[in-house]
């Protein structure tokens, strides 16, 4: 009887230590840090922007250097909207390359190989240090691919990831002549990616980075924000916790106005605030709250509109921020491996009108 007790006891005991060590093993704080996404023409942080990345604790920028898009007179991808660089060392640089999806849909087989060679030796050519070494002397060792594939191109995505990977880790220094040495390899993940990873695949790459904002349908009138919903990417997370890549997460900070005519949306407006609108009453009438519509036509920073297009400004707001870092953290693991809160993109607008301390209480959601 005396055993059986005592046998009862240590079952209970170890049950116990399994239900305490499960729970604070899934509560073990995050190490979270901040990086910002760099995607204008010019990159060169001013002393301002730097003193507010500074005041959060960011370190770390994601530079876009360039797009690689299809060329139909040269039957063949190449780099367009490079980057312009200052040489800085004030932070970690996270090189990024935009491909778009129709390179992979024209690209044949035979060619993904030369277009990771390619890649590399541009990025090479961009970087070196002889050109830049203070900028160079800060490289994270991180390289980050952002292309929007379908099912149809993912086979060919994921060879050109596979390729790139091949190159640039085991032969970095030799064969291709690279001048900085890189150790991970990283990709944008969008939301449906993340839902449907099973048909979309996962791509070959070290991370990923789940990129929180276009939910919505930015070509539909009826749309009121394509960039981020309250609730939208709750649908999308079903599946999260059983991605097979460690992820960090992209959050928006940006805003732009849509821009309609006879009903179809034909341009994005960058930054375009309601103030510049509002300041016009003999040009703009606002139809609701977020709804303008063009009484003549002219010119308005720099472009010509006509009399009863219509203006659906989007833009994202704090409160909605924090909902979705809150609904993020609860379905991301926590298993205390570090996490980037990555905000795009870094502007002197965006510095203006979201204070370091708003976004430090977003990062805080996230430990």
């Amino acid at each position: 009887m005396m055993k059986c007790l005592l046998s009862a006891k240590v079952a209970i005991l170890i049950l116990y230590s399994g239900i305490f060590l499960f729970f604070g093993c899934q509560s073990e704080p995050r190490k979270v840090s901040a990086g910002f996404y760099h995607w204008k023409s010019l990159y060169g942080p001013g002393n301002f922007a730097a003193d507010y990345l500074h005041k959060i604790k960011c370190d770390k920028i994601y530079l876009h250097l360039f797009d690689v898009d299809w060329s139909e007179e040269d039957h063949f991808p190449e780099p367009v909207a490079i980057v312009k660089m200052a040489d800085t060392c004030m932070f970690s640089v996270t090189p990024v390359v935009f491909i778009t999806n129709q390179t992979f849909q024209r690209l044949p087989d035979s060619q993904i190989d030369s277009l990771a060679h390619l890649i590399l030796l541009k990025m090479n050519a961009l970087l070196r240090p002889s050109i830049r070494p203070l900028l160079i002397s800060r490289f994270s060792g991180e390289v980050q691919f952002d292309c929007d594939w379908t099912a149809q191109t993912r086979n060919k995505y994921f060879s050109f990831l596979a390729a790139f990977k091949r190159y640039s880790l085991d032969t970095v220094g030799t064969r291709l002549q690279t001048s900085f040495c890189i150790s991970t390899l990283s990709a944008t993940i969008r939301l449906h990616q993340i839902k449907y990873f099973e048909k979309t695949g996962v791509p070959p790459v070290d991370r990923g980075v789940l990129m929180c904002y276009n939910t919505g349908d930015v070509d539909d009138l009826k749309t009121e924000n394509s960039i981020l919903q309250s609730g939208a990417i709750r649908d999308y997370l079903k599946n999260l916790s059983a991605y097979p890549l460690p992820l960090d997460v992209a959050l928006p900070l940006f805003s732009w106005g849509v821009l309609f005519r006879n009903g179809e949306a034909i341009k994005l407006i960058d930054e375009l605030q309601a103030s510049e609108m509002d300041s016009l009453p003999e040009q703009f009438v606002k139809r609701s709250a977020n709804r303008y519509e063009r009484l003549k036509n002219g010119y308005f920073g720099g472009r010509y509109l006509y009399k009863n297009d219509e203006i659906r400004l989007e833009k994202i707001d704090v409160p909605l921020l924090k909902r979705t870092a809150s609904e993020l953290s609860a379905r991301l693991p926590r298993n205390g491996k570090a996490l980037t809160i990555i905000f795009y993109h870094l502007s002197n607008s965006i510095v203006h009108n979201y204070p370091y301390e708003k976004l430090e209480n977003i990062l805080s959601r996230f430990r």
